[in-house]
Order: C-alpha cells, then structure tokens, then sequence
C-alpha cells in the first residue's frame, strides 16, 4: 500500500483495520454443513465460497440489507458496526460468531506535492498524529462492536459462537488462501509473495504483542490536545497552551483528533 500510494499523487500517513468479520443469516448456522448451497454476500475478495459450500455474492454494505430481504442472498460476511448501520438484522437475524478476522478498512492521506512542502517538523507531527488517530479508531470500533451487538440482541437478533473445535473445520476447509492472493498480485506485476510474507510476519508480532505498541506525539501528549478557536489559538483549562515550532498544517491535523 505504501508504494502504491505515490503513484497516485498521495502520501499515507497510516492505516487501521476493522473489527473481526462475521456472519448474519437467515437461519441458524452451527456447523459448516449448514452453509451448504447458501448463497452469503461479501466484499470484493472476500466473496469467495471456496472450502466453505456456500454461493459468494459480491456485494457492500449498500446491498446486504436489500439482497437478503429479496433473497438474491441468505445474509452476509461483516463486522458489527457495519452490519448496524444497514440494520442487517432485520433481515438476517441469526449472527454465528466464527471471527473470520479483520479486513483492511482504511487509512489517513494527504496529498503528495502538499506534504512534500512542508518541514520535516510538520510531517513528523502528521506521521505521529495520524498513528494515535488509528489507535483510537480502532479502540472505538472495539467498543462499538460489544456496543451495538447488545443492541441488536434487544431487538430480536440471536448470537452464537463456534467452538474451536468447529473454527478449525472452518479454517482447515479454506483452500491456500494466501498464495492464491499472492500468485494474483505477482501475476499483475505487484509483490504478492513479499506482501503475504508481511502480512504472516505482522500477525506473529501481533501473537506477541510486538505490534500492540501505543504510538506517543513527541511534541504534544494527545490527551492534551484541544480543538482550535477560529482564532488558531490552542486552549486548555487554566489557559492557553504554548506554542510549539510546529507547522501550522500539522498543528491543524493534530486538533481533529484530539
């Protein structure tokens, strides 16, 4: 994602994830053989049925609601959050907890020529505050999820979760998903299997907390930053901050995260 950023005129600052994937249906899913001949809407790449039985729609959180209630599909891979938001569970009311994982949902970038403008200080302060923005992000994605589950509860939805055990089958069932991903990147002149390898590397960091690292501004703790008047004074309670040689762009930046 880094090298392909700058190919089209922008700078990442960072990227976060989403909360783990699952799965909303029309009926009760306890094992694998109940997907059999289901028909189960995703996103792009992850709308494959390969190892699972089930029919992939290719779909987005603007359809699930509209093709489950119109039975083009019997529900639909995604996270909580997203599957509130198109209140899903009016249509698909069973939710099986299997933890598919998380799934790349965004990221922060300015434009290249912009960023390349500014000092070394403001991009040093964009890089810092863009990582403390994805943290939280993800934070409240986290909080959110628990969140709205319970809602959905509440208004009928009924949770489950597979064992380990069955999570296994699932997972045994897949076919080699990440070299199937990499032989498409190579095959399109990207780096699929340095990407894969990356991607391998991160979640055994992760295994070991390496990657759970709570990135700190340097030059201002985020718990003090404040959105900033009109005037482009910063405030705090008992008075005003002092100013930090920072460029103005990243002074900016670093308030709307706050």
């Amino acid at each position: 994602m880094n090298d392909a950023w700058p190919r089209t005129g922008w700078s990442s600052s960072t990227a976060w994830r989403s909360i783990r994937t699952n799965i909303w249906t029309k009926f009760p899913v306890a094992k694998l053989e109940d997907l059999q001949g289901k028909k189960l809407s995703a996103p792009g790449p992850s709308a494959t049925g390969q190892g699972h039985r089930r029919v992939a729609v290719a779909g987005s959180l603007n359809t699930y609601y509209e093709t489950s209630s119109s039975g083009v599909s019997d529900g639909a891979l995604v996270f909580a959050t997203g599957a509130a938001g198109a209140k899903l569970h009016e249509v698909a009311p069973y939710i099986t907890k299997v933890n598919f994982g998380a799934m790349f949902a965004g990221g922060l970038v300015i434009n290249k020529s912009v960023f390349d403008k500014l000092r070394r200080g403001g991009q040093k302060a964009l890089r810092e505050a863009a990582d403390v923005w994805a943290q939280e992000y993800v934070k409240r994605q986290g909080r959110g999820g628990g969140h709205v589950l319970q809602n959905m509860t509440a208004a009928g939805a009924k949770i489950s979760e597979l064992s380990p055990a069955e999570r296994k089958r699932w997972a045994d069932a897949l076919g080699p998903v990440a070299k199937t991903w990499a032989a498409d990147v190579n095959g399109k002149g990207g780096p699929g299997g340095p990407g894969a390898e990356g991607v391998h590397r991160g979640a055994e960091e992760g295994r070991h907390n390496v990657a759970a690292r709570l990135v700190q501004l340097t030059w201002h703790p985020p718990q003090r930053l404040r959105r900033f008047p009109p005037g482009g004074r910063r405030q705090r309670p008992g008075g005003a901050v002092p100013r930090r040689p920072v460029d103005g762009a990243g002074r900016r930046f670093a308030g709307l995260v706050a």
